[in-house]
C-alpha cells in the first residue's frame, strides 16, 4: 500500500473519530440544555402548587391525559393522599412511597417511566403545609424525539462528510 493511501486511509480514520466525538458532544450538551430549561419550569409549577388546593379553586377541566409538553403538579398530604392537582393529573400519586418520603424533606428530581414514556418529576416540601409535598411532572417525549432527530441528522451528515474528507485526502 502506498503511502498516499495510507495517509488518506488514516485521515479518514481521524476524521469520522471526530466527527463521532464531537457529534457526542454537542447532543451532550443539547440534552443538559434542554433538561435545564424543562428543570426551570417545573421548578416554577412547583412555587405556584398551592393554588391547586381545593381552599383555592381552579376551573375545573374534564379528565384524560396530559398532552405533550403539558406540566401536571400534584398536592400530597402526609397520609399519601392526593388532596389537589392540576387537570389530568389523576389522583395517584405521581411518586413512589420512598421519593414521596424524600420530597417532604428536601427537593428532588427524578425521571420516571409511565405507560413505555419518560416523564421527568420534580418534589419538593409544600410551604406553609409540614408533612406535604407538591410534584410537579411532564413527559420527555418531545425532548427524546428532539433528541432522536438531531442524532439521525448527524449520522446523516457523518455518512456524507467521513467518506468525502477521506476521497479529499
Amino acid at each position: 500500500m502506498s503511502i498516499r493511501l495510507r495517509l488518506a486511509v488514516v485521515f479518514t480514520i481521524a476524521a469520522a473519530i471526530l466527527f463521532a466525538l464531537g457529534s457526542w458532544l454537542f447532543i451532550t450538551e443539547l440534552s443538559s440544555s434542554l433538561l435545564g430549561s424543562i428543570d426551570a419550569q417545573l421548578a416554577a409549577q412547583l412555587s405556584g402548587a398551592s393554588r391547586y388546593l381545593p381552599a383555592h379553586p381552579s376551573p375545573a377541566l374534564p379528565p384524560g391525559s396530559p398532552a405533550p409538553g403539558e406540566y401536571i403538579v400534584q398536592i400530597i398530604d402526609p397520609s399519601g393522599r392526593v388532596r389537589g392537582a392540576s387537570a389530568d393529573a389523576g389522583t395517584t400519586p405521581m411518586l413512589p412511597a420512598a421519593a414521596l418520603s424524600r420530597a417532604r424533606r428536601h427537593r428532588l428530581v427524578l425521571i420516571t417511566r409511565d405507560e413505555g414514556e419518560r416523564e421527568r418529576l420534580m418534589a419538593a416540601p409544600l410551604s406553609g403545609r409540614p408533612g406535604w409535598a407538591a410534584v410537579a411532572g411532564v413527559s420527555l417525549e418531545a425532548l427524546d424525539g428532539t433528541l432522536s432527530d438531531v442524532t439521525r441528522s448527524l449520522l446523516t451528515a457523518g455518512a456524507v462528510f467521513v467518506p468525502a474528507a477521506g476521497l479529499g485526502a
